[in-house]
């Protein structure tokens, strides 16, 4: 996920201005890797719309900082916006869990909801004598 993203008020704001309604971002993950699978853009009914992927637009070393080497398209920072509570929650995914879930955005209500199935491996300690 590329730095730049939307406040709050500026995701809804440009969801209004795309016309959108709601929005649907499917995520899975666990054991050191998942991210976003998938963004659905829908009008009131449900009907998609359309859809975004995210930008990894790929960056360098320039001595001092990692710098991007094709510049953010114009839906970088919707992406980044639409995509963030995954990451603030999971980051890279690492650790001893399973995640499935979904992003629910309502443009309307202005709500932006997670429900998701997280299971997390348990260790028991056993000891046998033979």
């Amino acid at each position: 996920m590329r730095g730049e993203r939307l406040s709050r008020f500026e995701l809804f704001a440009e969801l209004r201005r795309r016309n959108v309604a709601k929005v649907e971002v499917q995520f899975s993950g666990g054991g050191d890797e998942g991210g976003v699978d998938s963004i659905s853009l829908q009008d009131a009914e449900g009907n998609e719309i359309g859809t975004l992927e995210e930008d990894y637009g790929g960056s360098q070393w320039d001595g001092q900082k990692w710098v991007p080497v094709n510049p953010p398209n114009p839906d970088t920072a919707l992406v980044n916006a639409l995509c963030a509570p995954v990451y603030d929650k999971y980051g890279s995914f690492a650790g001893e869990f399973y995640v499935s879930g979904k992003i629910n955005v309502d443009v309307a209500a202005e709500t932006i909801k997670m429900p998701y199935q997280e299971s997390v491996e348990t260790y028991e300690d056993h000891e046998e004598e033979f």
